[in-house]
């Protein structure tokens, strides 16, 4: 369990941000990397049998979707263009000149990491359910 915690860490780390762009650092082979690396500690949190232990890296996991959702911003104000992750025409070959476009696939598992779990509940709204409830079985 520690090393898959450990893993969303030096993943956050790796993904360096470049401070003009305040965007991570576009590097095919990071991007590539790190998204391997992503779902290596996915897999190694699924093999967790320990109930608490699961749980415990569930909330780790959480606290991380939420950082990589606040640095990748893929549907805010500071995604970057669509020339971040390719140069035009040169999705399948490019010059040496040219920098190595970044896979689709590898932006795929970071989008797909930040997006809320479908199966998942979200316990702030729980939380406001059950003080609503509460505050209707006093004035009723």
């Amino acid at each position: 369990m520690e090393q898959a915690k450990e893993f969303y860490e030096k993943l956050y780390n790796i993904l360096e941000v470049d401070p003009r762009a305040g965007y991570p650092i576009n590097l095919r082979q990071t991007w590539l990397s790190c998204s391997k690396m992503l779902l290596s500690t996915q897999a190694l949190g699924n093999k967790i049998s320990d109930s608490r232990h699961r749980e415990t890296f569930n909330e780790y996991t959480e606290y991380w979707r939420v950082r990589f959702r606040e640095l990748l911003n893929f549907d805010g104000e500071k995604s970057p263009s669509e020339n971040y992750s390719y140069e035009k025409n040169a999705l399948h070959a490019w010059p040496e000149r040219v920098r190595a476009p970044i896979a689709e696939r590898s932006i795929a598992v970071f989008y797909r990491f930040t997006e809320w779990p479908e199966n998942q509940v979200d316990r702030s709204l729980m939380a406001e359910l059950q003080d609503y409830n509460a505050r209707c079985h006093k004035t009723c």
